[in-house]
């Protein structure tokens, strides 16, 4: 018998993920104890996930997507938080504390599995798909600090390196996101006899995601814009992600209480 249930743990995590959003905001000098904070929002959205699955498995849980990413976004900051800048760190937490929220306030726990998802391309198809959009977001975060703390003397950020590191989790995120949709054309082909359901909504809008951060990749390998116009597309990733990736997700509000 499990003591807590998915959405209750959920709220763990997501009022975890909040406090440790706080210490950034107070000093940069306390982002050392972001790790720290984080863990037990990781422990109880792992939780999530795993009764989502055991209830689910071998299949499939629908609408997994809102729960893994910010559980895939907060061990990347926890693993990295001394590689961001104060203001990118804060930016991210921003981001992790706005989703995790939302999968809160709009969950969709209640939907019977998909049918045929046995094979484990479906699996790796929501898995890597969950973690190239976490480096979407952390690209997102670092070109909100190029626009930001560029040339800002105490904060030590350069332009060229908050930009570098904006394309290379822009990059990473989009070598993910497409290794995801292949596994998801082989699982689509597998069950339902072709690559490609069109009527997919969330399919659509995911490839949507995906042609935003090829032209993301094409602008930043031909500089074709100046520094600060690539920096405001990198920092615009995170609506397009949220828009396009994780409102089709979302499920009619529920009260927290």
């Amino acid at each position: 018998m499990t003591i807590l249930s998915a959405h209750t743990a959920l709220k763990i995590a997501a009022l975890a993920y909040f406090v440790a959003a706080l210490p950034p905001l107070l000093s940069a000098r306390l982002s050392g104890a972001v790790r720290v904070l984080l863990v037990p929002g990781i422990l109880a959205n792992l939780l999530v996930v795993w009764l989502r699955y055991r209830q689910a498995w071998p299949m499939l849980p629908m609408h997994l997507g809102p729960v893994l990413l910010p559980l895939c976004l907060a061990l990347l900051v926890c693993l990295l938080v001394r590689r961001f800048s104060p203001m990118a760190l804060r930016a991210a937490l921003f981001m992790l504390a706005m989703l995790s929220l939302a999968a809160v306030l709009f969950p969709m726990d209640f939907y019977l599995p998909f049918i045929r998802s046995l094979t484990p391309f479906s699996h790796c198809f929501v898995a890597l798909g969950a973690a190239g959009r976490a480096c979407f977001l952390v690209s997102s975060a670092h070109g909100l600090s190029s626009l930001v703390e560029a040339g800002d003397r105490d904060g030590k950020v350069s332009l060229a390196d908050a930009l570098e590191k904006a394309f290379f989790w822009g990059a990473l995120g989009y070598a993910l996101c497409t290794l995801s949709l292949f596994c998801g054309e082989l699982w689509s082909y597998l069950g339902w006899g072709t690559p490609v359901v069109w009527d997919d909504a969330t399919l659509l809008t995911t490839m949507a995601t995906w042609f935003f951060y090829t032209c993301y990749l094409h602008l930043q390998l031909t500089r074709a814009w100046n520094p600060r116009g690539r920096g405001c597309y990198a920092a615009s990733g995170f609506f397009v992600v949220f828009l396009f990736t994780c409102v089709p997700e979302l499920g009619p509000f529920r009260s927290p209480f």
